[in-house]
Parts: structure tokens; sequence; C-alpha cells
């Protein structure tokens, strides 16, 4: 994602919320003010990332509709790939580098 641009997700499986038909959603790249608000989930993630319970499938929940802008009910009916899709697309600018954008691996 580049700075401050959404991204479009094409769902592989389109939902229904309350009669209409959901095939795309946007994600929007997180800001210091939805790391607070998604930051409690992302501990719970984090604690059960060898094995998921409820709790962490919640947090998943939770995240998409923040950083998708849809109902938290229209994110529980997210089939489980969109769902991992999603999060991983949402959560993807925490992981980059700061710097010259080159991964550091120690080499000469």
């Amino acid at each position: 994602m580049k700075a401050d641009t959404p991204v479009k997700y094409d769902l592989v499986h389109a939902i229904e919320v309350d009669g209409a038909t959901i095939t795309s959603v946007t994600i929007r790249r997180p800001k210091g003010k939805d790391l607070v608000k998604i930051g409690d989930h992302l501990a719970t993630i984090a604690k059960t990332e060898d094995a998921p319970d409820a709790a962490a499938f919640s947090a998943m929940i939770a995240i998409a509709a923040h950083m998708t802008g849809i109902d938290i009910k229209a994110a529980e009916e997210l089939d489980s790939e969109d769902l991992q899709v999603i999060i991983g697309k949402a959560l993807e600018p925490l992981g980059e580098r700061q710097g010259d954008g080159k991964a550091k691996t120690g080499g000469a």
C-alpha cells in the first residue's frame, strides 16, 4: 500500500448483508488513532498465534470491520479466506521499515 492510499479488495466469497450483496471492501492504511483502537485486538491475536482461539478470531473480525469501515455484523459474515487477506493487507504497513526501503540482511 502506498502512503494514505486505500486498497480495494475484491472478496473471493461475496457476503449478503441486509439484502445487499457486498463483493469488495476498501482497506485503509492504519493511522495512529487506528492503532490505539485496534491495539488490544493485535495483542489478543499475538498471544494466540500458535493456536488461535475464539478471542483471536473475534479480534480479527473487529480489526477487519474497523479498517474497512464495514459494520461488525458484516465483518462476521466474511469468509475465513477473505478475512485473513483483509487482516494481512490492513496490517501490512506495520511491518514496513524506516529508511531506504531496502531489506537489511546483515550481509556484506
